[in-house]
């Protein structure tokens, strides 16, 4: 059986796009604590922002500004993948901006 130009290409699509998922979820960073005051002054600060959406567990907020999530000490990904906290085979291509805090 012979695959079309197209049908390859495809798939080589799909396969650059799985290794960009799997090495996107591996660079999540550890479950770190932070003095409570510092999470609830982030929380704030994630929350003003628009859409912004704080993720208590990770201690991480999506959708918050580069210089704002740089200022407060965070560390910013344009690009995170928005299954980086599950557990799946596959998942849409899709960034998500994301504010990490150690």
């Amino acid at each position: 059986m012979k695959l079309s130009d197209k049908t390859i290409k495809i798939l080589i699509i799909l396969l650059i796009g799985s290794a960009f998922i799997f090495n996107m979820q591996k660079n999540v960073f550890s479950k770190t604590k932070i003095d409570s005051k510092k999470i609830n002054f982030l929380k704030t600060e994630c929350l003003k922002q628009n859409n912004g959406e704080w993720l208590e567990k990770y201690n991480e907020c999506e959708n918050m500004p580069q210089k704002t999530c740089e200022k407060l000490g965070g560390v910013y990904n344009e690009c995170a993948s928005p299954c980086r906290h599950m557990k799946v085979d596959a998942c849409i291509t899709l960034c998500q901006p994301v504010c990490s805090f150690k």
